[in-house]
């Protein structure tokens, strides 16, 4: 999990939901994901909490909810 914009948190920033509430509105917010499920993101990642997956889940319902400009790649 990776997330790119121009304030600097930690490329662990999808593991602290509060911390994206937090975020003020930024140009570019890019959020790169290393692995399509949960086993394959807990293989790659190793996440620091136990409940990784919500709280990854957590974050993108965040910035869902902050309405900013998002552009998709599959």
């Amino acid at each position: 999990m990776h997330l790119f914009l121009h304030q600097q948190l930690p490329n662990c920033a999808l593991q602290f939901p509060d911390k994206m509430e937090d975020l003020v509105p930024v140009t570019q917010l890019y959020i790169s994901v290393d692995a399509a499920n949960k086993t394959s993101l807990q293989a790659v990642d190793r996440p620091l909490f136990k409940d990784f997956w919500e709280r990854f889940l957590s974050c993108i319902d965040v910035l869902k909810a902050k309405g900013q400009r998002t552009v998709g790649n599959a």
